[in-house]
């Protein structure tokens, strides 16, 4: 009923699709077919994380919501201080997620109960990308950041080369030792780190 700003989620049988008219589908994979929806009460601006036969979305209603895969039944919610733009990543039963005042969570992915929170920079839209002990994110201020997973300790930042917006989350390669972050109105399109920080490389089609 209103736009969708994210990938879907593909698992063995269930196209799951967020849309900003604030519900989360489950799609049969063979033809499309709605298995269910569930309304959330806020737009869904993420792609959902799927762990273990639980879903886990984040909402514009500042909330956090995991959800049973097989009838979209909830099991709880979490709040956030903001909007939940990206989507969580879940790890050894922790949900990491983050929030559009800056602040990134750590919680239970059994309960949702809150771990740490740390505000290592500027507005947060992204998804969270894990690599080994660290997290890493980044900010609509150009900010890369690397957190540690266990308690939220900032461990590096790095300034993008020729700014622009960090909104999608980091890809890590960890056979290249490699966290590369897309850029959103920035001179380069895309920017590659080393896991410990030390800049590699930044592309842009113009050079």
């Amino acid at each position: 009923k209103h736009p969708i700003w994210t990938a879907p989620l593909v698992d063995e049988t269930s196209v799951y699709v967020a849309s900003l008219d604030h519900s989360l589908y489950a799609l049969d994979r063979r033809d499309g077919s709605l298995r269910w929806s569930v309304d959330l009460g806020a737009s869904l601006g993420g792609t959902p994380a799927l762990v273990d036969g639980v879903l886990y979305v984040g909402t514009f209603g500042d909330k956090v919501v995991a959800l049973r895969a097989a009838d979209g039944r909830e099991l709880w919610r979490a709040s956030a201080n903001n909007w939940v733009w990206g989507g969580p990543a879940v790890r050894d039963g922790v949900v990491y997620f983050a929030d559009l005042d800056g602040n990134v969570f750590a919680g239970s992915a059994a309960t949702g109960r809150e771990q740490w929170r740390q505000t290592p920079g500027g507005k947060i839209r992204s998804t969270p990308a894990l690599l080994d002990d660290l997290l890493f994110i980044g900010d609509r201020d150009s900010s890369l950041f690397a957190l540690g997973a266990a308690n939220g300790a900032l461990r590096w930042t790095q300034s993008v080369p020729g700014g622009g917006h960090l909104y999608s989350a980091p890809l890590v390669i960890p056979e290249r030792e490699l966290v590369i972050a897309a850029v959103y109105q920035g001179s380069n399109l895309l920017v590659a780190y080393t896991p410990t920080g030390a800049f590699k490389w930044a592309f842009a089609p113009s050079r």
